[in-house]
């Protein structure tokens, strides 16, 4: 029910903006909107985002104006435009990651030992003298007690480096997967509807499956392996360099000859809001490259200057990402 309150609220916003810009307002509009806007905080708010978002789409245009377009035709064509293409984009986006934002961070809160929101990484040491290193967006539970140290990650990405301690194995859990340190430094990232997946970093692990006795596997240094979602099998062993695996443990993005949308989806993690590609061909192309993933809108303009490419900022949560 909140959330569709919200969006009727945005889509009035959108109602009267147009209303505004476009000059078509009828007798008793103004005090009507006046009154709105007095109504609930969550008006003004709302209409400040959808001014904003019109403003950036108007001094974009201004460069290249259409002189045989009359003016009065111009700006309905630009209400028009902005409330079937933009404004819907916005809305939704927007609507979005308020909704996940508040209910990961009450769940997070509610069932986990540890975790982080958008942006952040955390460095844990355990009684043990293990230390834990939660990647963006992560969360961890733990338990330990005379005959086990487990930690079960519920969801996100976490390095984890291991202290020796025979009697007691270290073992991670993600999902249907369990891995058992052999005396090691791994890391295991298990995404909202994602496989599982195992980086050893340092020395092996054991590699199984909750569900099945007969997957298992003993995983090296450099290896990596993921379980598939019914978790009755592992794919194939991936060779990588641990080094540049663990770059995001110092907050860098190291890449080669990846896709442009594919850099823009890692970068997304980091951004407390959504960075969208609206041209296909552009998030085809190569790059590579290091990027600060503390920093992920000087990042994205680093990204998108060899790439002739622009953005455009709809509200503070929605970046819009086309060719110049």
């Amino acid at each position: 029910m909140q959330e569709q309150g919200n969006t009727f609220i945005i889509q009035q916003a959108n109602d009267w903006l147009v209303k505004l810009e476009t000059g078509d307002m009828l007798a008793g509009d103004e005090e009507r909107f006046v009154a709105w806007l007095e109504q609930d905080e969550r008006h003004g708010e709302a209409f400040y985002q959808a001014e904003q978002a019109w403003q950036l789409m108007h001094q974009a245009e201004q460069g290249q104006p259409d002189k045989s377009i009359p003016e009065t035709n111009l700006s309905q064509m630009k209400a028009s435009w902005f409330k079937r293409h933009i404004m819907p984009i916005a809305a939704v986006v927007l609507l979005s990651f308020v909704s996940m934002f508040w209910w990961q961070n009450v769940y997070f809160s509610l069932f986990s030992d540890y975790y982080t929101l958008t942006g952040q990484r955390l460095e844990q040491s355990l009684p043990d003298g293990s230390v834990l290193t939660l990647n963006t967006d992560s969360a961890i539970d733990i338990r330990f007690d005379q005959n086990t140290r487990l930690i079960e990650v519920l969801s996100g990405e976490v390095y984890v480096e291991v202290a020796p301690n025979q009697p007691r194995p270290f073992v991670v859990k993600a999902g249907s997967m369990k891995v058992t340190a052999l005396g090691t430094a791994f890391i295991v990232k298990h995404a909202a509807k994602q496989e599982p997946i195992v980086t050893v970093t340092e020395h092996s692990v054991r590699v199984e499956s909750t569900k099945s006795v007969e997957t298992q596997l003993v995983l090296k240094e450099g290896q990596q392996v993921a379980l598939l979602q019914k978790g009755e099998r592992l794919t194939s062993i991936k060779n990588v360099n641990g080094t540049l695996a663990k770059a995001w443990t110092k907050g860098k993005y190291v890449f080669q000859d990846k896709t442009f949308e594919t850099v823009i989806a890692e970068l997304n993690r980091y951004y407390d809001g959504k960075m969208i590609i609206r041209d296909n061909s552009l998030g085809k192309q190569l790059i590579s490259g290091v990027l600060d993933l503390d920093k992920p809108l000087e990042s994205l303009e680093n990204l998108i200057l060899p790439l002739r490419a622009k953005t455009t900022k709809i509200t503070p949560y929605v970046i819009l990402i086309n060719k110049s």
